[in-house]
């Protein structure tokens, strides 16, 4: 089984895919470091670099848990078409704030913890590393009439079935 590189290199969906991903997550650091941006120069606290980075590692750690838990998406992913969904159960926030975890450092982690999940061999190469343990997946839908009607599913061509999954499991638990 091949790593997300080796998909990169060989099908043009999943570029495209992580091309989606990369936008969105520009989107909602937009989105999210902006005012935090004005106000910091409006206030000129010492260290205001330090600052800066830390005010909005977690306020985009807590917009992306808090919007992915709720909505199942941010308004960046929402624009790409984009949406969180869990492999196993519901979304609980505990996932969502696992996956979110490296974009409280995100100047840093968060390259980290894409490279990593890339380099992964896995079943589904569309995952960051906390992804996987998180155990969720970042899917593409096409939108109906500009909203979700029914939860979009996973691409055939990444997923596994529900059997094969279950047996993943089982045997991760087991070890």
């Amino acid at each position: 089984m091949p790593t997300g590189f080796g998909y990169l290199e060989s099908n043009r969906e999943f570029r495209l895919h992580w091309v989606k991903r990369t936008i969105a997550t520009l989107i909602d650091m937009l989105v999210v470091f902006t005012p935090i941006t004005m106000v910091m120069f409006i206030m000129q606290p010492p260290n205001i670099e330090l600052v800066a980075g830390l005010v909005t590692g977690f306020a985009l750690f807590m917009y992306c848990g808090l919007f992915e838990w709720y909505f199942g998406q941010t308004l960046g992913k929402r624009l790409m078409h984009l949406r969180v969904i869990t492999l196993d159960h519901y979304m609980s926030p505990k996932q969502t704030f696992i996956r979110s975890i490296a974009k409280m450092f995100w100047f840093f982690f968060l390259f980290i913890d894409v490279i990593i999940g890339l380099a992964i061999v896995g079943d589904d190469p569309r995952q960051r590393f906390s992804d996987t343990v998180a155990k969720t997946s970042v899917i593409a839908y096409e939108p109906v009439l500009g909203s979700i009607k029914k939860r979009a599913e996973p691409s055939k061509q990444y997923q596994l079935s529900v059997e094969e999954r279950k047996a993943i499991l089982a045997e991760a638990e087991n070890k």
